[in-house]
Parts: C-alpha cells; sequence; structure tokens
C-alpha cells in the first residue's frame, strides 16, 4: 500500500495509503510496551528490541504526514520525509539490530564487555536525542549524533565480531560482515552532517 502511495500525487489518497503500514507500525509500538511490561529485568538488547518497536509507529505518523502533505511541527516536506526515514532505520532498523547483536553475543559470550552495552545504549536512545537537537538546539543534535555514530560503530565491531566467529553459513557471514562494514561509510558521513557547523563539506547537505 505505501508503494502504491508514491504513485500518487501527496494528498489524502496518498495518505490514506499509508494508513495499513501505520497500522502494522501500532500493533509494533504495542508489542513492544507489552513486552517491556511483561519482561523486566535488566538486560540492555531486550531493552533494545522494545525500543525499536516503539520507534516504528512513530516513523509511520511522520511517513502519513510526508504523503499527507501536513507540515509536522512546521517543517517542510523534506525534512519530514528524512525524520520517517531516521526513525524507521536509525531508530527501528538499527535498534533492533543491536539487540539482536546483544543477544547473540550475550549466547556466545555471556561475559559480555561493557564497551557492547554501551554501544546498544548509544543505538537505542540516540534516535530521539538527535531529533531533539534538530528541533531545539544545534549544538545539542551535533553531540548526539556524534554519540549515536560511536554506538553505530561499536553496534558495527560487535555485528563483525559476531559474524566472523559465530555464523557458519557464508552466504549468512558474508551478508553480515558486508552490512557491519557499510556503517563505517554510513557514520562517517553522518558525524561530518552533525559538525557541518564546524567542518564544512561541499555537497554533503538537505539538497
Amino acid at each position: 500500500c505505501f508503494v502504491g502511495s508514491l504513485a500518487l500525487p501527496v494528498g489524502m489518497w496518498a495518505g490514506i495509503l499509508v494508513i495499513p503500514w501505520g497500522f502494522v507500525g501500532g500493533l509494533s509500538g504495542l508489542l513492544g510496551l507489552s513486552r517491556c511490561l511483561a519482561r523486566g529485568g535488566r538486560r540492555i538488547e531486550e531493552w533494545a528490541v522494545d525500543a525499536a518497536l516503539g520507534y516504528l509507529p512513530i516513523g509511520c505518523v511522520w511517513l502519513l504526514a510526508y504523503r499527507w502533505g501536513f507540515p509536522l511541527l512546521g517543517y517542510y516536506p523534506e525534512m519530514v520525509l528524512l525524520t520517517a526515514v531516521h526513525f524507521h532505520f536509525a531508530g527501528f532498523a538499527a535498534a533492533l539490530v543491536a539487540g539482536i547483536t546483544g543477544r547473540c553475543v550475550r549466547f556466545h559470550s555471556p561475559s559480555s564487555s561493557f564497551a557492547l552495552r554501551t554501544s546498544i545504549v548509544l543505538v537505542m536512545l540516540g534516535p530521539p536525542l538527535v531529533a531533539a537537537g534538530i528541533l531545539w538546539s544545534m549544538w545539542l543534535e551535533a553531540i548526539c549524533g556524534v554519540l549515536l555514530a560511536m554506538g553505530m560503530l561499536g553496534l558495527s565491531f560487535w555485528m563483525f565480531v559476531a559474524a566472523i566467529r559465530w555464523v557458519r553459513q557464508t552466504i549468512s557471514r558474508t551478508l553480515l560482515s558486508i552490512a557491519a562494514l557499510s556503517l563505517v561509510v554510513s557514520m562517517a558521513l553522518a558525524v561530518l552532517y552533525a559538525l557541518r557547523e564546524w567542518i564544512v563539506v561541499e555537497g554533503l547537505n538537505i539538497p
């Protein structure tokens, strides 16, 4: 339905076609909340999975606003779209991968390190903090953007370790390794963008 909405001009019908995906996002959020309330405990990797499930409905709201043509919080359409992308990928996908990576490492190495837990926390908390920085303060955006990138790079390391040490299938190991290493490039760009007021890189802007 969402892919269909992209074929339509921005407006009511394009927005209506996003609603089924928003329904899926809403169920995801409820699942995250029910997991959180039912489980308890301090396993940070499970908190990351809960957070991931909670980020998806936020991304869906921004996606709906983008296709409907509603300037949510007064932002222009490109920023509304990028916020939707942010909560789908830096929020939902990254936190989910961080949680599952944490599960894998804990299963194979129960005394998992402080560095791993720190990476998971940064990935889990980074997206709303970066969003708050964009809304309120460039300094906060820069600091949180760099911290989120550090968490992602830590996640990259642990994904790579898990792929090389514990994944037996060659295709799975190769794809996980590529996924892990791709974060090095994307997070380098993210840091440069977060520090754009102090480090100017031609072409690294919204357009």
